[in-house]
């Protein structure tokens, strides 16, 4: 693979990864505009995500039997249907329609990260890919940052259904250049082993999983936590601004995990996982205070993009030869956990106030340090004795 070559598919798939990040953010938003209270934002962000996370491994598995750029094709378009459906709707809609649309807007999505990883792996020995999986991690933090900023920006000049849809339109034109950049690497396959099965039968992935399940509960919960911090001191719509603010942390953790790589991607998964909960525990003091919230949430950040590097470095080494759809599985488990953090956090926030919501972040990586460190770990090979 030419250098060429990586740097368009990376790029594109940024550009089709912006309007993505920022489609939570936006069904909240929305959710509140119509008067909904947190409850029903979280649980609203929690049927998206949890229908994405149902069809990832599907449409990974789609991905590698007619390619990543044609599936992407094809769902992006119906999910920001789905999200102009949303937009589109009269004022004050019925929560139950929201919550199909949502539902809808989610399943055709395919996890575009996971199928640019799943075309990325079998073209790259082993040392470059670890390289280009960490850089991807961090640049994929600049689409976090955009991704609210264009939102916030949208209900500055507009509204949050009118910004909505424009994240729709967004998604359609990202999905577009992504199918005339990959379309080429589709057409020279690489000749990979035969497949022995599904990934699920490693031990050590389905471990990992559970890891990525826990580190999703709290992105989850810190996106809607952050939401309700704001609202409560009157500032709901800086919301974007915020969380642009804590994805800039974690590309500056990105370039420091770029800048020094380690052999011992185990380590230093455990060392993220320390940090994020020493990181959490800050945000969760000071969130009644919008801007001492923003620099703990710049230095919870740093560990992000580095603990999913991690991740995606992990993930080839336990799938089977089943790359693309091992990829599904971990967004799947990110995503679902993002489901469960954000309907966990809409209840809380909604009897304890944004301090609750922000405790989820401290007790999920707290369940994932234990399973990095616990026999099951050692059990699986994924912590080698």
């Amino acid at each position: 693979m030419t250098r060429r070559q990586l740097v368009a598919l990376l790029a594109t798939s940024y550009l089709a990864r912006v309007p993505v990040t920022a489609i939570p953010l936006g069904l909240i938003l929305v959710a509140r505009a119509d008067g909904h209270p947190y409850s029903d934002a979280g649980l609203l962000i929690g049927v998206y995500t949890l229908a994405l996370s149902v069809t990832s491994p599907l449409l990974g598995g789609l991905a590698d039997r007619f390619g990543a750029p044609a599936v992407f094709g094809v769902g992006a378009p119906t999910c920001a249907l789905a999200l102009a459906t949303i937009g589109l709707e009269p004022a004050h809609t019925a929560l139950p329609v929201l919550l199909v649309l949502a539902a809808v807007a989610g399943a055709a999505l395919p996890p575009l990260g996971a199928l640019t990883r799943g075309l990325l792996t079998p073209r790259l020995s082993a040392e470059r890919r670890a390289r280009v999986f960490a850089i991807d991690a961090t640049a994929q933090e600049l689409c976090f940052i955009s991704g609210p900023l264009v939102l916030a920006l949208g209900v500055a000049v507009a509204s949050a259904r009118i910004s909505l849809v424009a994240l729709g339109a967004f998604q359609v034109v990202g999905a577009i250049v992504f199918w005339l950049v990959g379309r080429t690497l589709v057409a020279a396959r690489v000749q990979t082993a035969e497949r022995p099965g599904s990934p699920l039968r490693s031990g050590a992935l389905r471990t990992l999983l559970a890891i990525a399940l826990m580190t999703g509960a709290l992105f989850g919960a810190f996106e809607l936590a952050i939401t309700a911090a704001l609202d409560a001191a009157g500032q709901r719509n800086r919301a974007g601004l915020l969380l642009g603010i804590w994805s800039g942390g974690s590309l500056v953790g990105g370039l420091l995990n770029v800048r020094w790589p380690t052999a011992d991607t185990r380590r230093r998964l455990t060392g993220s996982l320390v940090l994020s909960i020493v990181a959490a525990s800050l945000t969760a003091v000071v969130s009644g205070h919008p801007w001492a919230l923003a620099l703990a949430l710049l230095v919870a950040g740093i560990v992000q993009a580095p603990l999913m590097a991690c991740c995606y470095v992990l993930v080839p080494l336990f799938a089977r030869n089943r790359v693309t759809e091992a990829f599904g599985w971990l967004t799947s488990a990110v995503v679902g956990g993002i489901a469960i953090g954000s309907a966990l956090a809409g209840g809380l926030v909604n009897g304890h106030g944004a301090e609750a919501g922000f405790a989820i972040g401290v007790v999920a990586p707290l369940l994932a340090l234990a399973l990095v460190r616990g026999p099951l770990a050692r059990a699986s090979g994924l912590i080698v004795k």
